[in-house]
């Protein structure tokens, strides 16, 4: 098909190849820093940010830049229309050359497309492309890209550049920064710093932020020793390893079961005491949780199990353990008529001597006593002192007989008639 254009000023043709430069905009991983949830609830970051260990890890987009007159587009920088308003013709004639201005449609007729006024046309420049065809009032040399800068068609294009901001680190289009994770110590911090403290609860009872998992322990005592004795879990509770028991900070660890006594929970909770409520006091799992006061003067911790005692007392004369209740005796003599058992528990030994043995009277004696008044065969034989006698089981005294002797001890009839 033959074409006309009028007005050319140019009858060769020009072949320009115009090379469009495209960035290729590489995208590192980055590395997998953690899940969202640290598992032991102890650190937390800021809203957004992700938690590894005690490392929280914050990810941006990096800001694309182009210079002025650039606008990002496609994935690099373009400044639309720099080369030429209009179209650069690529076919026929004109070719190289931009187009611009009035653009009217060109004349047909058997022959082709013509601008000439002849053929009917408009007038002006025949331009042309794979997609466009015109008759333009104006045609110049396209204009050059800035230095740093390529052609692509009527367009200038560059390179994208990004930035991350202040303290991040850039890969591909991703800026990272990293920074220490803050301890968790209040509610807000356990709550609501998402995601690093996803899969966590606040649990009240003891301050402290824990799994969701299992529920919150209702008191330190019940806390398990893991969670309790662990540093990096901040909370109102201690481990208290010499009764193996977790108590609040506020009460402060026993040194012992028998300090425990002063808490019966604490004892109840504690692994290595148990609280025995018939003396009230808090002994070692391996030691005697005793029934009564008197045995208990044999403990193999001394004084310290009778003292400490809700329901006991310590009688220093003649060193034994009592009922709070009852008065402490100070004289051996005393003893059999109130508790014979007292005479003959261990600890009193060194004062008194127990007298009981088959066939003989019972009674407790002081062992600085005359040879004569311990362990007597008979009541007779306690003729010497009246309170060895009143305090012998089997006897009593008898002042009408032998009355200038003062008195005898005589045996108690049967029925306790004397």
């Amino acid at each position: 098909m033959n074409e006309r254009r009028a007005m050319s000023p140019q009858y060769h043709t020009k072949f320009r190849w115009n090379s469009v430069i495209t960035v290729s905009i590489l995208c590192a991983l980055l590395e997998a820093l953690g899940s969202g949830v640290d598992a032991a609830c102890t650190k937390y970051c800021n809203a957004g940010d992700t938690l590894s260990g005690s490392t929280c890890t914050s990810t941006v987009p990096a800001s694309d830049n182009c210079p002025s007159g650039f606008s990002p587009s496609g994935g690099q920088c373009v400044d639309a229309g720099a080369r030429c308003s209009g179209i650069i013709s690529t076919m026929y004639t004109n070719i190289g050359d931009c187009c611009y201005g009035t653009k009217k449609a060109p004349a047909t007729s058997p022959s082709g497309s013509s601008c000439y006024s002849a053929d009917g046309g408009p007038g002006g420049f025949y331009c042309r492309t794979s997609t466009v065809i015109g008759c333009y009032s104006n045609t110049r040399a396209p204009s050059s890209c800035p230095s740093g800068s390529t052609a692509d068609g009527n367009d200038c294009v560059r390179s994208l550049t990004y930035s991350c901001p202040s303290g991040y680190t850039r890969s591909g289009t991703t800026c990272t920064d990293t920074y220490a994770a803050s301890t968790i110590t209040t509610s807000t911090q356990c709550n609501t710093a998402s995601p690093a403290t996803d899969g966590c609860q606040w649990c009240s009872a003891i301050s402290a932020c824990l799994t969701d998992a299992p529920q919150c322990p209702a008191s330190c005592l019940v806390m398990p020793q893991t969670t309790c004795s662990n540093s990096e879990i901040p909370s109102t509770c201690q481990w208290c390893s010499a009764i193996g028991v977790c108590q609040k900070d506020a009460i402060g660890c026993f040194a012992s079961c028998l300090n425990a006594t002063a808490d019966s929970s604490i004892c109840d909770a504690s692994a290595s005491c148990e609280y025995c409520t018939a003396i009230g006091v808090c002994q070692r799992n391996n030691g005697t949780c005793w029934t009564a006061c008197t045995p208990a003067s044999d403990d193999p911790l001394g004084t310290d199990v009778c003292t400490v005692s809700a329901n006991c007392k310590w009688c220093p004369t003649l060193n034994y353990c009592t009922e709070r209740t009852r008065d402490c005796h100070t004289q051996c003599t005393t003893v059999a008529p109130d508790e014979p058992a007292i005479c003959q528990v261990q600890s009193i030994q060194a004062q008194c001597q127990w007298c009981g043995a088959p066939g003989s009277v019972e009674y407790c004696v002081a062992r600085t006593d005359e040879a004569r008044l311990r362990c007597a065969v008979s009541c007779g034989g306690l003729i010497w002192r009246q309170d060895v006698c009143d305090g012998a089981l089997e006897c009593h005294w008898c002042g009408v007989h032998n009355a200038a002797q003062g008195g005898r001890c005589k045996g108690t009839l049967r029925g306790g008639v004397r």
